[in-house]
């Protein structure tokens, strides 16, 4: 169906809005569901709103395949956009890379609010991110270990490589050899 790009929009206990478009004033009450993409599809979708409120209680889904435009779920708002509740992220691609960002959501005037959790399925790892001020990050496990970091200010979510921890041993091995070197070397000039 449609919905009157004028019309404001308020979604209730048990109700999901879905779909893409543009659509007025959204508000998301404790118990509703946002989802672009309601079946966590490969068919990405952009979701624009006059104004978008979601409210502790609510949730927010989320599919991501590539980063690449068209790639992933996207909000747009061109007015406020008030983020809180649940977000909730399905990874329909182990594909990462380093470097890799989305811009999941953006307006013109920032994303204010607070979300109450940050959480992911599709990728090995941390399924509950763990939030440190505006960021949300949790560490995956795909083809090597990634740390996602999702910024609720600017709505954007990153990914990094993580080194495993058997380069940290082989560094360490690496200094250790080079000062057992310089040890000897000195030892040497010396006697």
């Amino acid at each position: 169906g449609s919905i009157d790009s004028t019309q404001n929009v308020i979604v209730s206990t048990n109700a999901t809005l879905g779909g893409s478009g543009l659509v007025g004033n959204v508000t998301v009450n404790s118990g509703g569901t946002l989802a672009p993409n309601p079946l966590a599809s490969t068919n990405y979708a952009t979701f624009k709103v006059a104004s978008l409120t979601t409210t502790n209680g609510s949730t927010t889904k989320l599919a991501i395949g590539s980063c690449t435009p068209g790639g992933f779920d996207s909000i747009y708002s061109s007015g406020d956009l008030v983020l809180q509740g649940t977000l909730q992220f399905t990874f329909n691609s182990t594909t990462l890379a380093n470097g890799d960002t989305y811009q999941l959501f953006q307006n013109g005037s920032g994303i204010t609010g607070g979300l109450a959790s940050v959480t992911q399925s599709g990728l090995n790892g941390d399924t509950a991110f763990t939030q440190v001020n505006n960021n949300w990050t949790a560490q995956v496990l795909t083809d090597q270990y990634y740390k996602l970091t999702f910024n609720q200010t600017s709505g954007v979510l990153s990914v990094l490589v993580v080194p495993e921890p058997s380069t940290y041993a082989m560094v360490g091995f690496g200094i250790v050899a080079l000062l057992s070197v310089r040890y000897l070397r000195r030892r040497k000039i010396v006697s």
